[in-house]
């Protein structure tokens, strides 16, 4: 056999060699990534700047989902969340998240300008939607305290970024446990996720702990997205505390028809896939409809700490999504206690009394309606 054409022949295997062992680096990775990937949520300890977290996530190949943030009005802190999906840069992020935040104000405004002119609220509460108002023009938008991020990698690798960014806590939402790896940091929380909570004994009266009034406002976005806004205010609260100190504000869309206003889909263990979501309500969460009937579509938001709000003032939560197949849709809204334990997460929390609002199907999408007890 010809001496020059051995060589050749080896080094066209050498280079497809080459080229193979690159291919792999670039892409095991990626499939590692997809088949085992976990979503986890961060709680960070002190302020972490976007462009860091980034560039941290990189290195361990963990995919930065979403980020949640505060801001706060004269007498409101709203707690937010962006999805972050395909946003490689700290720019991009902090343009989109203002963007929502702008949305949200004029919806806010907007909402409370309709209030005020159906009159169908008492009138403490009518001024202090021009209170609102007032305070939302004023508001500083641009303000970002990143409180928590939502990743998506494997695990070890979700570990090494917390303990990289010095976090407090991480919640893994597939194994449900806090990361073995950062609780032996001294700057890690050690408390783990306890199992769903029971609710004990006879729930709390809903004439101590159901709210006021409020309304509902549905529509379809300028972006072509569509949103639902809840603002609601309560009178009582005495039925708030202990484990019984959780709330949800339920918003179901009818799916009977498999017609549907707002995009259905789901992130893992079944929480809706929200472009952005917002509320004021002391230390939300967005709820999972794991477990639910597919019949009817949670869009929801609650609240692990209600015996912190306070009577007679407007609190609200937003929700934007991708629409759904249809222009029109039905719903209705219910208010449920929850019983919590030591974690506040939507999994971990049990309904222990359901009332409601606006019964089902009364509510048009889009539109909006008023609603008191």
């Amino acid at each position: 056999m010809n001496k020059n054409f051995n060589v050749k022949r080896f080094k066209t295997k050498v280079i497809i060699l080459f080229v193979l062992s690159i291919l792999a680096t670039l892409v095991f990775p990626i499939l590692a990534f997809s088949d085992e990937g976990e979503v986890s949520e961060i709680y960070l300890k002190e302020k972490v700047p976007i462009s860091e977290i980034l560039d941290v996530a990189k290195i361990f190949n963990v995919e930065l989902v979403g980020i949640y943030s505060e801001f706060t009005t004269n007498d409101s802190k709203y707690i937010d969340f962006v999805n972050t999906e395909g946003l490689t840069d700290a720019n991009s992020i902090i343009k989109k998240l203002i963007e929502k935040r702008q949305v949200l104000k004029e919806v806010s405004i907007e909402g409370y300008k309709i209030a005020i002119g159906k009159g169908s609220f008492e009138n403490k509460m009518l001024e202090e939607a021009k209170k609102n108002i007032e305070a939302l023009n004023k508001a500083d938008i641009t303000t970002t305290k990143i409180t928590r991020i939502f990743v998506n990698g494997d695990k070890a690798s979700i570990d090494r970024l917390a303990q990289k960014i010095k976090a407090m806590q991480v919640v893994n939402f597939k194994s449900r446990e806090n990361c073995p790896t950062c609780s032996k940091e001294k700057n890690i929380s050690q408390e783990s996720l306890e199992p769903k909570v029971s609710c004990p004994g006879t729930p709390p009266s809903p004439n101590t702990w159901a709210p006021k009034a409020g309304y509902i406002d549905t529509y379809q976005l300028g972006n072509g997205n569509r949103a639902a806004y809840n603002a609601v205010y309560w009178n009582v609260k005495s039925g708030f505390g202990g484990i019984f100190n959780a709330y949800e504000h339920d918003f179901f869309t009818n799916n009977d028809d498999d017609k549907y206003y707002f995009t259905k889909a789901e992130t893992y263990l079944s929480f809706p896939k929200t472009e952005y979501w917002a509320s004021t309500l002391p230390n939300p969460y967005l709820d999972s409809r794991y477990g639910d009937n597919r019949d009817e579509l949670a869009y929801t938001i609650g609240s692990c700490s209600m015996n912190q709000i306070s009577l007679y003032h407007w609190y609200n939560t937003y929700m934007e999504l991708k629409p759904g197949n249809y222009s029109t849709d039905t719903g209705k809204l219910q208010a449920q206690l929850q019983c919590v334990g030591p974690v506040c997460y939507s999994l971990d929390i049990t309904a222990a009394s359901t009332i409601n609002l606006i019964s089902a199907w009364n509510i048009s999408i889009p539109g909006f309606k008023n609603w008191s007890r």
